[in-house]
């Protein structure tokens, strides 16, 4: 009867995890999938050393497995079943096995302080760094490709072309700057409207000759846009960053590697593609290079 009383605390467990991950907790800047990963590194941690701790006439190798069943049942048909939409909540499963099995090492050393003090100091150092940080690279690499959206990529740079704000077609050449960032948006996404005063901070501070920022806006023809559609919204919203304009069913996206937005590319200065990623990897990205310039 206990491993069916700590099969459905697991389970119980799950569904509070869940809970922290659904965006509605706030505890402090944590929320969502990185609150999730966090409070599962921990409360499966606890949960785990604790039914061993009290369960000692009972079969600890039962127990995790029951412990392993109860955090797998809910989620992992989930995974299966839409596994390419879940890849985001993904790391959940394994942060809750990894818990497990630092619990029973944790409850097999206890009169091992060393031992102990050393496994639980490592764990807290690896938790805390897959929240703040690992899993923002799991997300780059899930959005863009990359961990960290350094690339090297040939690109036929007469075949990349926008127009521009008088209406001209302009090809990457003609962009003025040794090096070229290139900002993708689209009016529908929110997200790229909040990167935006960054990205004027970017060009305001920007030496136009070693680097030349431009926004692209992907415009969508059915819902009325065109190539002076960006130039309107920012405008209307305060940037002044020049603007360059492509529609948003172009293959050069595709070609480009263009899946998800917002997405900042940087060209070097023979027009070798150098990086694929989000504004924030970028702005590191570019210190290095503003370094060597």
């Amino acid at each position: 009867m206990k491993y069916v009383y700590v099969f459905f605390a697991s389970v119980v467990l799950s569904v509070i995890n869940c809970f922290l991950g659904s965006g509605y907790i706030y505890i402090g800047s944590l929320y969502g999938f990185k609150l999730s990963i966090l409070s599962a590194l921990i409360l499966y941690l606890v949960f785990t050393f604790i039914v061993l701790k009290k369960s000692k006439q009972s079969n600890a190798s039962w127990l995790l497995l029951v412990i392993l069943l109860g955090c797998l049942i809910l989620d992992l048909p989930v995974h299966i079943l839409d596994f390419k939409n879940t890849l985001m909540s993904l790391l959940d499963l394994p942060c809750r096995w990894l818990a497990i099995i630092v619990a029973y090492f944790c409850y097999r050393w206890q009169n091992y302080m060393m031992r102990l003090f050393s496994l639980v100091i490592l764990y807290l150092i690896f938790a805390f760094w897959l929240t703040f940080e690992g899993f923002d690279l799991w997300v780059h690499k899930l959005n863009f490709g990359t961990f960290t959206g350094k690339v090297i990529e040939d690109v036929a740079e007469n075949d990349i072309m926008f127009t521009n704000e008088l209406g001209e077609k302009q090809s990457i050449n003609q962009l003025h700057g040794e090096y070229i960032v290139l900002d993708f948006w689209f009016t529908g996404c929110r997200i790229c409207f909040d990167t935006m005063p960054n990205f004027q901070k970017l060009y305001n501070l920007s030496n136009s000759n070693k680097v030349g920022l431009f926004s692209v806006c992907c415009y969508n023809e059915k819902q009325g846009e065109d190539y002076l559609t960006g130039r309107k919204v920012l405008s209307e919203r305060g940037y002044d960053f020049p603007v360059l304009s492509i529609n948003i069913k172009d293959s050069l996206l595709q070609n480009l590697g263009v899946s998800a937005m917002p997405m900042v590319l940087i060209f070097n200065s023979e027009r070798k593609l150098i990086f694929r990623g989000s504004l924030e990897y970028a702005e590191d990205f570019m210190k290095d290079f503003k370094c060597k310039i």
